[in-house]
């Protein structure tokens, strides 16, 4: 299992996911939100 995401704005450790959420339009999953805790 993978420690971190690479993102455009640096590494986020899973450690720091306090929640995710998929969002749906017209019955498809088109996002994903991701919330952190504050570093």
């Amino acid at each position: 299992v993978l420690k971190y995401c690479d993102h455009l704005h640096g590494k986020w450790y899973f450690s720091e996911i306090r929640a995710i959420f998929s969002r749906r339009y017209l019955l498809q999953n088109v996002a994903i939100e991701i919330f952190l805790a504050s570093r």
